[in-house]
């Protein structure tokens, strides 16, 4: 995407009929710092860039007739969630996954799974809500991080009704 040149983390590649995307969505609120014009600026031009870069992996995935969509990033886009919205205005994630990725995957005909990192503790759920419902064809993924050294196995097939299965592998000891 010629327009957002700047934002060379986001990539996609294929893999059999799972499209594989990453997206430059960064931990601490997406860095969505209202209060300071530099951040703000900086935020502002990569969601706009992160948000045309989910919509042309969704719309390439729909073309291809994708059996999965993998995307990745590193922010956890929960992580300003309340009682009322998982997405209020002061998340740095509302455009670019509450109404962007959320609203795709609800009309996406193939499961996704969203992995990240940013608070760092390994789980495999399905916490997304699409209009006050579970959207269950969206899978999160958050690895493990900082001290913990550990990594996910992530097997796709999308002939299994969940087709995301995963392992977490644990470190080898350290030598003696």
């Amino acid at each position: 995407m010629p327009e957002h040149e700047a934002y060379v983390e986001n990539r996609r590649w294929w893999h059999q009929a799972v499209l594989f995307v990453t997206v430059h969505i960064v931990g601490s609120n997406n860095n969505f710092q209202a209060d300071i014009p530099g951040a703000s600026d900086e935020f502002r031009a990569r969601d706009r860039a992160n948000i045309a870069w989910i919509r042309a992996a969704f719309e390439e995935a729909r073309q291809r007739q994708a059996k999965a969509l993998v995307l990745a990033m590193q922010g956890n886009p929960l992580l300003g969630r309340n009682l009322v919205e998982d997405f209020p205005a002061s998340s740095g994630f509302r455009s670019s996954i509450g109404q962007t990725l959320l609203p795709l995957v609800a009309s996406a005909g193939w499961p996704v799974l969203l992995i990240h990192g940013d608070t760092h503790r390994p789980r495999m759920d399905q916490p997304f809500r699409w209009q006050r419902e579970p959207l269950t064809q969206l899978y999160r993924l958050e690895v493990p991080g900082d001290t913990d050294v550990r990594a996910w196995r992530v097997t796709v097939d999308t002939g299994r009704a969940l087709p995301f299965q995963v392992e977490l592998i644990e470190a080898a000891p350290e030598p003696r």
